[in-house]
């Protein structure tokens, strides 16, 4: 195994076993071996009779043995052996850690909460013994929990945004509610996130409610003729791939406003939105699109693509600069009598971004975008 020659030490232990009946204690041995050679099932199987032998089983075994149940999906017996594992020793970050992402994936929200917290404090306590790349290691590793930690934590949200554009071609008289649109705008949205089926393992299922308004001419002043209500449902169907779909009730508060369904599927690809281990420059890169479909009169389609890319800075901590950054974008919206809802453009400009930093338990709950940019 010194060798990483996994394969023929599973073999010599086999050997061994066949040779002595007494042997049984190479059983675990052997489900490393097995284990590291790829032979995940036969590894669980030596764990599993070395403990149905009723021998000695520590700790580390069975944090060893929760982390190959995780493989397999086997949430329900690797949450167990980890519980096992930290109740012998209650300083295993490891143990804490795979419990926590288990309980996380099994979609036991407030455990994979408490163990996360577990984890996060033992590594506080760690860090202050730790230099070099060990430090670095656990650093990471912590603040990888505190994400996690957030998002199981996450009962409301808001969203806040103003954008002022100054353009010589009609402004629309009323507030566009789907994918941008050459508007001077300001709205607010809040959401509330249900417990249990709120969050299932990176899937997300949250109830909003939101009311926009184009600005005045000149003026950061709302046009209260155009204040356009909104309450919705939007669900994100997928783990790993960042696509919402939404069905939101729009409701009439100004005069130039609208009662209206509007149905809305949203997807984007990121590429250094956070900044890489140990980089003050990378580059960045995010793709948008979306298709929005208003249901009832006035009936209409939007849709908009948009893509991003440039050099990002670290300015100082949890503060990134990025520019120049070049932007190109394409709207379609069908019935648009006017013109303004379909165009495309190119343009540069520059985005200074500041996250939350790490609390106790928690990071990056939330970030201010600062914006400008020259478009043609």
């Amino acid at each position: 195994m010194a060798v990483n020659d996994y394969s023929n030490a599973a073999n010599q232990f086999e050997q061994s076993m066949a040779a002595d009946a007494n042997a049984l204690h190479l059983l675990y041995r052997r489900a490393i071996a097995r284990y590291k050679d790829g032979h995940i099932n036969e590894a669980e199987q030596d764990m599993l009779r070395h403990i149905e032998e009723e021998l000695p089983v520590s700790g580390v075994m069975w944090g060893d043995y929760a982390f190959v149940e995780g493989q397999l999906k086997k949430y329900d017996e690797g949450i167990r052996a980890a519980s096992n594992a930290t109740a012998i020793y209650r300083c295993d970050i490891s143990a804490f850690q795979e419990m926590a992402y288990q309980q996380m994936k099994d979609c036991r929200n407030t455990d994979a909460r408490e163990s996360f917290a577990s984890a996060i404090d033992l590594y506080t306590a760690t860090l202050p013994y730790l230099k070099g790349d060990d430090a670095a290691k656990y650093a990471q590793e912590q603040r990888d929990a505190r994400l996690e930690y957030s998002r199981l934590d996450k009962t409301w949200g808001a969203e806040v945004y103003m954008t002022r554009i100054d353009i010589e071609e009609p402004i629309a008289s009323v507030a566009e509610t789907a994918a941008p649109v050459l508007v001077p705008q300001v709205g607010a949205i809040v959401t509330c996130r249900p417990p249990t089926v709120g969050f299932r393992n990176g899937k997300e299922f949250d109830v909003f409610v939101r009311a926009l308004a184009n600005l005045e001419d000149n003026s950061f002043g709302f046009d209260k003729e155009t204040l356009q209500g909104g309450l919705g449902i939007a669900w994100k169907p997928f783990a790993s791939v960042n696509y919402r779909t939404s069905l939101e009730k729009l409701f009439k508060i100004g005069d130039n406003s609208e009662d209206n369904w509007l149905w809305r599927h949203m997807a984007s690809i990121d590429y250094g939105e956070t900044r890489p281990k140990d980089e003050n420059v990378w580059l960045f890169a995010r793709g948008y699109g979306e298709a929005g479909f208003y249901l009832d009169d006035t009936r209409r389609w939007i849709y908009y693509f948009e893509g991003r890319i440039g050099p990002s800075f670290a300015a100082v901590d949890n503060v990134v600069l990025t520019v120049p950054r070049l932007i190109g974008i394409k709207r379609w919206q069908s019935n648009d009598q006017d013109g303004i809802g379909t165009y495309d453009m190119l343009g540069v400009g520059a985005n200074l971004r500041i996250r939350e930093g790490e609390k106790r338990y928690v990071a990056e709950r939330w970030y201010l975008d600062i914006f400008a940019q020259y478009v043609y």
